[in-house]
């Protein structure tokens, strides 16, 4: 595709022949993260030209250009680490108006700000992190697009967390009340974060879940003496990882635990410490990250995957993540906490089983408790719900939102 069109298309002003254009912005790999990676085919399908705003994609996505942002927020340094934090956290607390917003807008304003300052209008813009809010204000002034907030995370809550959690969440919430109502529409993945938002901010929203594409794939056998445990995704303190390590302590010899992470969405400190938690125990294995091409056939091996994610902020309470689906389609049964919108659709389903608490001896009496069969019948099960629980199924949440834009810019 050619590297640069203009960019400089008004909402609702394009000449014959135009195509209208899109900017995704992220924090991240876009190719790496479904949700983005999905609004960039959705909005080309469309016919829209798409920019996107973020870190040099990894995997070809369908985008005219990538505007590579200022600072590369996987930056592993301790130190640089620190220092981001705790400026945003200075910036937070400063009594000076907009002073979180402003030390935003320059931390990520893109490296090359000339072709930035060339590509400052666009009819559509997704952003995918708060933290992006105030660079693309900064950029587009008065000139506004059609924003949709992609909040996949919307943590409100601080009680319980540390002060450095709680002045992270301090500052998303400036940024939530600030620009979330100046959304053209807000996209969230789950019922119960939909609610929260409202309960929040008074805020209505789309809910988009994140189905995979349906898979035609036959549920494994069990074997009678080997119960596969698997999962996949980011490890992280905050999301509690460190109860799979201790659930295994508990559990009988049947059951082996394998985890694919990835090292772009790794603590690598923490994530040292449950290796050498788990160093001693043969039945765990660490493995890299899989490629999404890969991802669905090679967990499709295995027989439960994992999903415990103990409600210690606002957006673990309300996660519906790509993963639960993701073990859907690859015909496991699947392992929740309670209390979650995960395990309402496991006891709705039965393809798995919903632990009676988040910890680690609740989680090993759920599992030991099972037998063969009963895994069996989760992962058949599992293959039953598949073709409900797909993106096929989904894809008219994305048609009725190009409608709402589609009527916007008339």
């Amino acid at each position: 595709m050619p590297e640069s069109v203009g960019g400089s298309l008004e909402l609702g002003s394009h000449e014959v022949g135009h195509r209208p254009t899109c900017l995704v912005a992220t924090l991240g790999d876009a190719s790496q993260l479904q949700r983005v990676a999905r609004m960039i085919h959705v909005f080309n399908a469309h016919g829209y030209e798409v920019d996107l705003l973020g870190l040099t994609p990894e995997r070809p996505l369908p985008v005219r250009k990538t505007i590579v942002l200022g600072e590369d927020p996987r930056a592993r340094s301790r130190r640089t680490k620190w220092m981001a934090q705790a400026r945003r956290a200075l910036a937070t607390l400063s009594v000076l108006p907009n002073s979180l917003e402003r030390y935003l807008a320059r931390r990520w304003k893109p490296q090359d700000d000339r072709a930035w300052q060339h590509s400052l209008s666009y009819d559509v813009v997704v952003i995918e992190n708060v933290d992006l809010f105030p660079v693309i204000q900064a950029a587009q002034c008065c000139n506004r697009s059609y924003w949709i907030s992609e909040l996949r995370d919307f943590d409100w809550k601080t009680q319980g967390l540390n002060p450095q959690e709680r002045l992270r969440i301090l500052g998303d919430r400036t940024l939530f009340r600030a620009f979330l109502p100046r959304s053209s529409e807000v996209i969230t993945v789950s019922q119960d974060q939909e609610q929260e938002l409202f309960q929040r901010l008074a805020l209505g929203s789309r809910v988009i879940r994140s189905l995979p594409n349906h898979r035609n794939i036959a549920p494994s056998p069990v074997q009678e003496h080997r119960i596969a445990l698997v999962y996949h995704g980011a490890i992280a303190r905050g999301r509690s990882s460190h109860l799979m390590i201790q659930a295994m302590k508990h559990l009988d010899m049947r059951f082996t635990l394998d985890l694919f992470v990835p090292s772009s969405v790794a603590a690598p400190r923490y994530l040292r410490t449950l290796q050498k938690a788990a160093e001693f125990d043969e039945r765990i294995r660490f493995h890299e990250g899989l490629n999404y091409s890969e991802l669905l056939e090679v967990t499709s091996r295995f027989d439960l995957g994992l999903a415990l994610f103990p409600p210690t902020t606002t957006s673990l309470k309300g996660a519906l993540p790509n993963k639960f689906f993701e073990y859907i389609q690859a015909r496991l049964g699947v392992v929740v906490g309670p209390n979650s919108e995960m395990s309402d659709y496991v006891r709705r389903y039965k393809f798995g089983v919903v632990t009676d608490g988040f910890g680690a001896k609740d989680v090993a009496a759920a599992l030991n408790a099972l037998t063969v069969d009963d895994i069996s019948e989760f992962k058949h099960r599992a293959d039953a719900a598949s073709p409900e629980l797909c993106f096929e199924n989904e894809e008219v949440e994305y048609k009725s939102m190009m409608e709402a834009i589609r009527v916007q810019r008339k």
